[in-house]
């Protein structure tokens, strides 16, 4: 079960990022009521019916962080800025709510397609020793090898409660300094690594299912569009996924039909951080 109470409410207001520590720490309130979401104009409406008082509330307290933020991106455009570690950071996050969301797209896809691990069925293996393998950024291995890596990579985050929980709210926070950031006219930077990893995965998945009439049904199913987390923090990953099927089409013709797994970025980022993607 997930941490509660104190020590949740500790570990979602300890940023690991130094420079954003404050701006996190004052829209606690405010991120948790939001979804971790960061809209400026949304924030800045002020005047009109609020039909939600406690969010209007935690906006209030963190109006003062969220201005003064604004104003040291502002001058962070500046030449000879000061805030140098500040775009460090921010970059740091793009890079790391990128790669989450391919992770996520990746465990949507197995999920969806019940490969090992992601069945529903007791998995063998699991646990610590040499034959423990959690590669599983390995992507040219076998797409069944890929998902059971996967799941005990998940497996041994599963095992710390502590570890997933400061893991989960890292990630988050990341999500939100993303978003505050693109919204105050911060650069967005693609994240080559992840956009390569995901294409390499949605190949394997193009193999896997041409390999008998059963496994190219289930990719012939696959309707993961709308699982797409919204918000400015992913733009970046969804444009890859549509370059990716712009210049493979070919590739992911399977029977005749488009298989639309590459839709599935992030497959519910928010919603597998809560429920510990067990």
């Amino acid at each position: 079960p997930p941490l509660c109470g104190a020590a949740h409410d500790h570990l979602m207001s300890a940023s690991t990022f130094s420079n954003w520590a404050n701006l996190v720490d004052a829209c606690q309130d405010y991120a948790q009521r939001s979804g971790w979401r960061f809209n400026r104009v949304e924030f800045m409406r002020l005047d009109g019916p609020q039909p939600n008082a406690a969010l209007h509330e935690a906006r209030l307290r963190a109006m003062p962080a969220v201005l003064e933020y604004g104003q040291r991106l502002q001058s962070a455009a500046e030449v000879g800025s000061s805030e140098s570690e500040l775009l460090q950071e921010f970059l740091c996050c793009q890079k790391l709510v990128s790669s989450e969301a391919v992770l996520n797209a990746i465990i949507s896809i197995c999920k969806a397609l019940e490969l090992p691990g992601f069945d529903g069925k007791a998995t063998a293996g699991r646990g610590s020793g040499s034959g423990f393998d959690v590669a599983y950024h390995d992507m040219t291995a076998p797409l069944e090898v890929i998902a059971r890596r996967l799941r005990n990579h998940l497996a041994m985050i599963d095992a710390n409660e502590e570890a997933r929980e400061r893991r989960n709210a890292r990630v988050l926070q990341a999500s939100f300094i993303t978003e505050f950031g693109l919204e105050h006219g911060l650069p967005e930077v693609r994240d080559p690594t992840a956009e390569a990893m995901l294409s390499d995965f949605l190949l394997r998945v193009t193999e896997w299912g041409r390999r008998d009439r059963a496994s190219a049904e289930r990719v012939k199913s696959l309707n993961l569009e709308g699982q797409v987390p919204p918000g400015r923090a992913h733009a970046a990953t969804r444009a890859a996924l549509s370059r990716w099927v712009e210049q493979n089409q070919r590739e992911v013709l399977i029977g005749g039909a488009v298989a639309v797994a590459s839709l599935a970025v992030g497959a519910a980022l928010f919603a597998g951080l809560a429920k510990g993607r067990r």
